[in-house]
């Protein structure tokens, strides 16, 4: 290599070194990382609930045609899911996934007299909660 053509290496060297530095820039510029804690005076939903019910993994709120799960902490499986429970304290609907600690709103059709949190991958019932 002659000074000529070391020259060149080095200038596309360090303008693709600023090209790569605002690439990431405006890449990351709009992210958001402000993840919020739960607190244990965490207010529901404005619209008055029917039934509410807790315990120390979950928080309960039943409205007219909606359910709020409010996870006080991470849950150790990262497969979690959501589902009802009848009136003879079995698995109904599937409402959703739940992992992080966090508010999570489900819609719902059928009456609903509790919920059951589950782990399909180990098939265990994490925690179960009626009203």
């Amino acid at each position: 290599m002659n000074s000529t053509q070391r020259k060149i290496h080095l200038i596309s060297w360090i303008a693709i070194a600023l090209a790569g530095s605002l690439f990431l820039f405006f890449t990351i510029k709009n992210l958001h990382f402000n993840a919020k804690k739960i607190t244990e005076t965490q207010k529901p939903l404005s619209r008055p609930f029917l039934k509410t019910n807790n315990n120390d993994l979950i928080e309960l709120f039943l409205y007219a045609s909606k359910i709020e799960i409010i996870v006080k902490s991470s849950l150790k499986t990262p497969s979690a899911v959501v589902y009802t429970i009848d009136k003879n304290e079995k698995k109904g609907d599937l409402l959703g996934q739940v992992s992080a600690a966090g508010s999570y709103v489900f819609p719902t059709q059928n009456p609903v007299f509790g919920v059951l949190i589950f782990d399909p991958i180990k098939e265990e019932t994490i925690t179960k909660l009626s009203f």
